[in-house]
């Protein structure tokens, strides 16, 4: 009776383990169709004008989901399996916002985004060397922000030299001759090479620039830069990569450090159009007091040579005499600075423009030193549709640099 019982056991448990391998080998063969039928979509607005954002980036987080918003602010992502997640919306300049979203099979799922503009710090987009942008967080390197168009609207910055003195930490102008147009030596952390350059390899909107001395020579020792060439009123903001993790990015080169610099653009939407106009008048001089006077006692000698020694004709000997050569041989003058910008910028739904023009004229303490910069601008990007976004910089800049001898010329 025992036996019975334990084989009667035996085959149930048997019949039970073959049914159910049945219903899960069914179940894995015969997989649910209406399982990837969901969807999420939703408008994106400026918290402040209520203003339709185009170019805003949702992105579903842990995944590589999302859609970016169309001319009238719209977004859809769609075959999302049945489930919650978190979307999140991007927009440089903007403060990032999560949402929380469950999607149910066969339904589209509605989720609006109101975003703030806000100074970002941390959740700041930086531009790196690889495909898209990073969160400054998430970037291995020391990335310093310079919000220039703050500077220069609360004072005058006459070239991006002076715009990244003081305002970056381990960075260091080392100066050179002082002379109008001459450019300083830029120095992040230090020399890093004794072969190599220890210049900082520098972009403009993405393009690299010569960082070499402009011209086919060094005038005495007085170099120049391509920077001065561009005018400061046009930049947004310069970004000053540092560590040698940045050459994994850019290259060796960039073991001396990188410099980003970011052009003003125009702002898509329904905006008036603004303008701005900037001039400046001003001189600069080598006040008297300040120049050199040389003395020297009147001899014999001097006063039989009234070619070489004029001042001693007539004076005995032992008599001092004083010169100042730097007012009497009229070297120097006063240098007059007249600066001159003009810019426009605006957008509707499809496109933004931003239009600049300067002209600068400034003069040195010395005769034959000045620099004269004219330079226009042109960036205008173009969003025809939704999977296609155009942009377009232009920039034409002429400079003409009259430097003066100087350090330790020969006659």
């Amino acid at each position: 009776m025992y036996k019975r019982l334990k084989s009667l056991i035996s085959k149930a448990f048997v019949s039970w383990m073959l049914l159910s391998l049945s219903i899960a080998s069914a179940s894995f063969a015969t997989p649910d169709k209406t399982l990837y039928t969901g969807s999420v979509s939703g408008v994106v607005t400026d918290v402040n004008s209520g203003a339709k954002m185009p170019g805003v980036n949702i992105v579903v987080v842990g995944s590589t989901s999302g859609a970016a918003t169309d001319t009238e602010g719209r977004y859809t992502i769609t075959n999302l399996a049945a489930g919650s997640y978190v979307l999140e919306a991007r927009f440089l300049g903007y403060q990032s916002l999560r949402k929380n979203v469950t999607i149910v099979d066969g339904q589209t799922v509605t989720v609006n985004f109101e975003l703030k503009e806000v100074f970002m710090g941390l959740e700041e987009v930086v531009v790196t060397g690889t495909a898209g942008d990073a969160r400054k967080k998430a970037v291995g390197n020391a990335v310093s922000t310079v919000k220039v168009a703050e500077i220069t609207s609360l004072t005058t910055r006459s070239n991006v030299g002076e715009l990244l003195q003081s305002q970056t930490p381990g960075l260091t102008m080392l100066p050179g001759s002082g002379t109008v147009g001459s450019a300083p030596n830029i120095r992040l952390r230090g020399s890093n090479s004794l072969n190599a350059g220890n210049n900082p390899i520098i972009f403009i909107d993405g393009v690299r620039i010569n960082t070499n001395t402009v011209g086919n020579f060094d005038v005495f020792g007085q170099s120049t830069s391509a920077l001065d060439a561009i005018n400061p009123e046009d930049i947004e903001s310069i970004e000053v990569i540092k560590g040698p993790a940045a050459s994994t990015l850019y290259g060796a080169e960039a073991a001396s450090g990188v410099i980003q610099i970011i052009t003003k653009r125009g702002s898509m939407g329904e905006k008036n159009l603004q303008w701005n106009y900037r001039a400046e008048l001003g001189y600069s001089e080598w006040p008297e007091a300040w120049r050199p006077t040389n003395y020297t006692l009147c001899d014999a000698t001097k006063i039989a040579n009234a070619t070489l020694w004029p001042g001693c004709v007539g004076k005995s000997a032992g008599t001092m005499i004083e010169h100042i050569p730097m007012s009497d041989d009229a070297a120097l003058r006063e240098g007059a600075i007249r600066k001159q910008s003009l810019s426009l910028q605006g957008g509707g739904q499809q496109y933004s423009f931003f239009l600049s023009g300067s002209y600068d004229t400034e003069e040195g303490v010395y005769y034959p030193n000045f620099n004269d910069r004219g330079s226009v601008r042109g960036n205008f990007q173009f969003l025809p549709s939704e999977k296609l976004n155009l942009n377009v910089s232009l920039n034409y800049a002429n400079s003409t640099l009259g430097l003066p001898l100087g350090d330790n010329i020969a006659d």
